[in-house]
């Protein structure tokens, strides 16, 4: 179905006669920088755990986010709040799309995503049931492998001069930041001067994260501006309030949450999923679970295990 036009791709779903009621998965999809490694991109292999959900049996959704595909804005990375509604606004178009196409969906809506997808998948559950109740009820969510504790545990990261396995991530989300939350820096002025001229205009949309990181230093000592780091170690600056607003651990899933982070994890630490989960529990949740899927793998290679482990479960909830 991904190598023919839309006429002939609504033909086909018509032609495989949905007979029955069918739950709805939304799949956030992992980080990317180029616009085209979307979902709605037939050829990009973003859409994998998507089409993965849907070859089971789920009416699946595959949102782009902002900044990615069709929009030209800076995308928000980790930015909690327009990521969710990305998320959301794609549950809307997809229940039109299912009634054009006279297909009928059950009241079952599962959540999933990996690495960023972790983080969108958490914001959407958090968004659907704060915010979204009259219309989407979540029966389940699978976030994995997500940065949930920005102030905690990524900034902790960066004040350690932690090795980043992927250094583009770091300007990624201090670009962000900047752009979508007040907290009185440029982009610019987050870099060190070296890079300051240079990185912010590699975020276009067109080139890749393999890409930038040729251009960076694997330390955030190196990457980061003395202006940064020292917002950074003040708990009072706009820039870590920042961080704290966009952190996804003050709520409790009333759904079953499973998740799912390798412990190996050298991209996205596995202590994200550990505070999501004392946290949650700290607060009162009852129906919150963290899994291993052990195998010691990093992050990339974690991916699929994850995604098979996910639907597992949610099969199971069914």
């Amino acid at each position: 179905l991904h190598r023919v036009d839309r006429r002939q791709r609504q033909m086909c779903i018509r032609d495989r006669g949905v007979t029955e009621p069918i739950p709805v998965a939304s799949y956030q999809h992992p980080t990317v920088l180029r616009r085209t490694e979307v979902p709605s991109n037939p050829e990009s292999s973003e859409n994998l755990g998507g089409v993965f959900m849907a070859a089971g049996g789920f009416f699946t959704v595959m949102p782009d986010y902002l900044g990615l595909g069709e929009s030209d804005l800076f995308h928000p990375f980790v930015i909690a709040k327009p990521t969710a509604i990305a998320s959301v606004d794609a549950l809307r178009a997809a229940r039109t799309f299912a009634s054009n196409q006279s297909m009928t969906t059950t009241d079952e809506l599962f959540l999933l995503g990996y690495s960023e997808g972790g983080y969108a998948t958490m914001a959407l559950h958090r968004e659907l049931q704060e915010s979204h109740s009259d219309e989407f009820t979540v029966s389940a969510s699978a976030p994995m492998a997500g940065p949930f504790d920005l102030s905690g545990t990524v900034r902790d990261g960066i004040l350690n001069d932690e090795t980043l396995s992927q250094p583009y991530q770091l300007p990624y989300v201090v670009g962000a930041l900047t752009h979508y939350e007040p907290v009185g820096l440029s982009f610019a002025d987050t870099l060190r001067d070296d890079l300051a001229t240079t990185i912010p205009r590699l975020f276009n949309g067109e080139i890749s994260g393999t890409e930038i990181n040729e251009q960076l230093p694997s330390q955030p000592f190196e990457i980061l501006s003395d202006a940064a780091l020292s917002a950074l170690a003040d708990p009072t600056h706009p820039l870590v309030l920042a961080l704290q607003r966009n952190d996804l651990l003050d709520w409790i899933p009333a759904a079953p949450m499973r998740l799912i982070h390798c412990s190996n994890d050298e991209v996205v630490s596995f202590q994200n999923s550990q505070r999501a989960l004392e946290e949650f529990q700290n607060q009162g949740a009852d129906a919150v679970e963290l899994v291993d899927p052990g195998m010691d793998l990093g992050h990339l290679d974690c991916a699929i295990p994850s995604i098979v482990a996910a639907r597992q479960w949610i099969n199971s909830l069914r």
